[in-house]
């Protein structure tokens, strides 16, 4: 409480002055991921990737992983 202010009314003021930050940040993350919901192929080939490695991993280490990729 260094300014003096009631509970709502820091709440408000902490509420507007990280309302442009969140704004940003949807902003920012809209812009990366809804391309992405363009180009089917690609998605697919990095899921492919990834997928294979992750199998190589349980295959490699066997603890536990099989019942991870069954669900």
């Amino acid at each position: 409480s260094e300014e003096g202010l009631s509970a709502k009314e820091a709440t408000r003021k902490s509420m507007d002055q990280i309302t442009g930050a969140l704004v940003g940040i949807a902003l920012v993350l809209s812009a990366v991921f809804i391309p992405m919901a363009f180009f089917g192929g690609s998605t697919g080939v990095q899921n492919g990737k990834g997928t294979k490695q992750y199998h190589w991993y349980c295959n490699s280490r066997d603890q536990g992983c099989t019942e991870v990729l069954q669900k």
